[in-house]
């Protein structure tokens, strides 16, 4: 008998949530609660979770699963697939499970879709099976970008000062959903569609993580939206930060971050250099820099890999960077 016909192959289904939280309890050595599983694999606004497992009688040996996202290619709402979670238990490991249960993946979304179109951000230990084997692409390594408060301050000398309120929300509110379903999106031609509801669902709706939201409004009105979390006392990362325009960019964001060095008391801000040129541009100028080395305070990169079948999604190539508008909120 070989290895694999001991196991079981089949699609996950909610019923198998225990052998799921007890082999990822043994994988990473955290207890995953019921009502993580369904918010982040039953309640997304973009539907279901597609995903396989191998079982050995009770036991889940093995798991792969990716989430469905709306995604707004050339302005046109499509799903898209972004890569989840990858476990083997300890007992089934180097069985080639993995690739096993990708393709049955993949093969699935084919038969639903009609096509694969895959984005992941992986981590270190997954990484290396998605792009050796299974075909996925890096096409970015995320920098962080960073500004030290002192060093704002000094550039902040230069430069208007936008007159602009900010409201902290912790619940959807009528003029922030009304801002995020009505916003002009950027020039680039592959971003995910951050509309209301999956703005609800991925950040106040969030069992996992804590965000802190700011609605940014102007003359009474929204204008614009920043996610932020502090990972560290005296250090505030921005998750998310969009305006009605991105010529927005230009005049807001200095007061953005002066509102936020004021009120986290934070050392520095940080974030992923963007790939959407007005907020690169904008955080530039007010003093974000990246760290060139390999090594020392924020020099970290995180990798942003693709797959698609064909290649050529709507007329655009799926593996240039320079197609996508993709910010950190869309992180697992």
């Amino acid at each position: 008998m070989s290895p694999d016909e001991e196991l079981e192959f089949r699609q996950f289904v909610f019923t198998d949530k225990e052998g799921f939280k007890e082999t990822y309890k043994l994988c990473f050595d955290i207890d995953v609660s019921e009502e993580y599983l369904n918010w982040k694999y039953r309640d997304n606004p973009a539907g279901e979770v597609v995903a396989f497992a191998a079982f050995s009688g009770e036991t889940m040996a093995a798991f792969y699963g990716v989430i469905p996202e709306t995604y707004l290619v050339n302005g046109e709402p499509k799903r898209v697939y972004q890569s989840m979670d990858t476990m083997t238990h300890p007992n089934f490991q180097r069985r080639g499970l993995f690739g096993k249960l990708a393709k049955m993946t993949y093969d699935k979304i084919v038969e639903i879709e009609g096509e694969l179109k895959l984005v992941g951000i992986p981590g270190t230990t997954s990484y290396p099976g998605f792009v050796k084997k299974l075909s996925w692409m890096d096409i970015h390594q995320f920098k962080y970008t960073f500004c030290q408060k002192h060093l704002f301050k000094a550039v902040g000398l230069f430069g208007r000062t936008a007159k602009i309120e900010f409201k902290p929300v912790t619940e959807m509110t009528d003029s922030l959903a009304e801002f995020l379903d009505n916003r002009k999106i950027s020039d680039k031609p592959i971003q995910p569609s951050v509309s209301s509801a999956f703005f609800d669902w991925r950040v106040f709706k969030n069992t996992n993580k804590k965000f802190d939201v700011l609605e940014i409004i102007d003359n009474g009105k929204t204008v614009g939206v920043c996610v932020y979390t502090m990972p560290e006392t005296d250090r505030c990362f921005i998750n998310f930060l969009t305006f009605s325009d991105d010529k927005m960019f230009a005049d807001y964001t200095k007061t953005v971050v002066g509102h936020l060095f004021e009120l986290t008391n934070s050392s520095f801000i940080y974030n992923w250099e963007a790939i959407n040129p007005a907020l690169h541009k904008a955080l530039k100028k007010v003093g974000f820099i990246t760290n060139p080395l390999d090594s020392g305070m924020f020099s970290y990169r995180v990798p942003f890999i693709v797959r698609a079948e064909p290649d050529v999604v709507e007329g655009l190539n799926w593996y240039d960077v320079n197609n996508y508008d993709v910010q950190q909120l869309m992180q697992d």
